[in-house]
């Protein structure tokens, strides 16, 4: 019967080449913008480095007043903040305060982005990262996650000692740029790195702190320890962890309550969820995955819709063909498995060709950029799947209809 099926095929070349032209058309379409869609959400699925959840941010501000300013000592703002950050830590519904210049993972920093190798190897390996500082709480707010087992706390140690927290990507070795050998920043941890002329010491590796949901971990972040006891100079906002549960009360007592607020000539103003801005960062990418999602499903629709209208048009065309079989004793089992084998095979050859098409692509364009390899051939295995599903569904129905016919009645019509 497999032979019968090859001859038949061979016979019907010209319907079957352009049929086959038509499937691997439609299987590129779909694994393109699958493809697309892919890469788009595929950073999605690692961990974000940290926990937005249950954090606010708000930013700092002060009350000009040149009559009290001048009794007040020369570091007034620094006192008054540090009063103010004493009355929340102390807030029931608050389990941790850190101030913050760039820390929010969701600000993008990129102000002295780079960091080196100091003493002997200097310049030997070069780190380009976000420049995020913050007090050492902040460990403790954004729940930073460390690659080599320390714990919050000893990741809070080691900010208040002036150590960095580097993390985990690929980075450059500056040593030979021709080579372009890339390490990882493990080989960082312990040593000691320069930044504008001061030595810090690489504490711990942490796990990368993605500034959006969306983003890929291919530039790192770099954190610095602010000392609270020292001038608090360009510090402009804070974060704060609410213990679960008491968002909403919080939110409620801060705007009820004005010694959460303000102490003296420092206040805070435009606290917001930092889930709610992360929502805001990912914006413009949420828009593109659902466009591709929406465009993806629309093009399944129409190509599963001509499908099914080819493929009807083909069976009517072998109903006294079918009528015959059934005379000659093949059973409906038989013919259906017939024509549903032929749809498959057809699909083989367009996949094939859709494949090879499929790599050209991809070397001429950046549609698979950034993934990894397992990742394209999932999306073109899924799409052979989605293609195998549609055929199998486009030929059901006619056949089945077409089965049913008697065959005196077809061959009658003939």
């Amino acid at each position: 019967m497999k032979r019968d099926l090859l001859i038949q095929m061979k016979n019907e070349w010209r319907n079957n080449l352009w049929l086959t032209i038509g499937l691997a058309i439609v299987s590129l379409s779909i694994w393109v913008l699958g493809t697309s869609l892919y890469k788009v959400i595929y950073p999605t699925f690692f961990s974000r480095g940290f926990d937005p959840e249950n954090v606010f941010t708000a930013q700092i501000a002060t009350i000009d007043n040149a009559n009290e300013a001048s009794n007040e000592e020369e570091d007034s703002y620094s006192v008054n903040l540090r009063n103010l950050l004493a009355v929340l830590r102390s807030n029931e519904n608050v389990e941790a305060v850190a101030l913050s210049r760039n820390a929010n993972p969701y600000q993008m920093s990129l102000w002295g982005n780079s960091i080196g190798l100091a003493g002997k190897e200097k310049d030997t390996i070069g780190y380009a990262g976000n420049m995020r500082w913050g007090s050492p709480d902040i460990a403790k707010v954004l729940r930073l996650e460390s690659r080599t087992g320390k714990s919050i706390d000893d990741i809070e140690e080691i900010l208040k000692k002036d150590g960095v927290l580097v993390s985990n990507m690929v980075m450059p070795l500056v040593i030979d740029p021709d080579t372009k050998e890339r390490r990882t920043p493990e080989e960082l941890y312990g040593k000691n790195v320069e930044w504008q002329g001061e030595e810090y010491r690489v504490g711990d590796i942490i796990n990368f702190v993605k500034r959006s949901d969306y983003t890929a971990d291919t530039y790192g972040t770099i954190f610095f320890g602010l000392d609270e006891s020292q001038h608090l100079d360009n510090i402009w906002s804070i974060l704060i962890r609410v213990k679960p549960g008491r968002m909403e009360s919080f939110k409620q007592q801060f705007e009820s309550d004005a010694s959460l607020r303000q102490y003296k000539n420092v206040y805070l103003s435009q606290m917001t969820k930092l889930t709610d801005e992360g929502v805001a960062t990912d914006r413009d990418k949420t828009v593109e995955a659902r466009m591709y999602s929406v465009v993806i499903i629309l093009l399944i629709v129409i190509i599963f819709l001509g499908m099914l209208g080819t493929f009807w048009f083909r069976m009517q065309e072998r109903v006294s063909e079918i009528a015959i079989r059934k005379v000659c004793g093949a059973s409906s089992g038989d013919i259906f498995r017939r024509v549903i084998s032929e749809g498959l095979l057809l699909v083989v050859f367009a996949t094939v060709l859709a494949a090879i098409a499929g790599w050209v692509i991809m070397k001429v364009t950046d549609v698979a950029d950034g993934l990894p390899y397992e990742s394209v051939v999932l999306t073109e295995v899924m799409t052979m799947i989605l293609v195998v599903v549609g055929i199998v569904v486009s030929i059901w129905y006619p056949a089945r209809r077409a089965m049913k016919i008697e065959p005196a009645i077809a061959i009658k019509a003939e």
